[in-house]
């Protein structure tokens, strides 16, 4: 579990989250601390599907690995907007 913070990341426009594949991990839980903790888990949709398989090249020509991606991408994210995001 980690808290981000939009006003962190001034002039951003949406919200990234790549796990690697091979740790079997999701996203589980988000909410939205800034707004009465509502939950807006549903809110990040994963970007990657069977058909769309995202890969990283490693540093130095190392083994490309693949992830999972979700994305978050409201109209538009308030400095005073602090996410709480449990990856499990």
């Amino acid at each position: 579990t980690f808290e981000l913070k939009a006003a962190d990341y001034e002039g951003c426009s949406r919200i990234v989250i790549a796990i690697p594949a091979a740790a079997k991990k999701t996203i589980s839980s988000v909410y939205l601390k800034s707004s009465s903790n509502a939950d807006i888990t549903g809110e990040f949709k994963k970007v990657n599907t069977a058909e769309n398989v995202i890969t990283v090249e490693g540093a130095n020509g190392y083994t490309a690995a693949s992830y999972d991606v979700w994305e978050y991408k409201p109209a538009s994210l308030d400095s005073t907007e602090v996410y709480t995001i449990t990856i499990a």
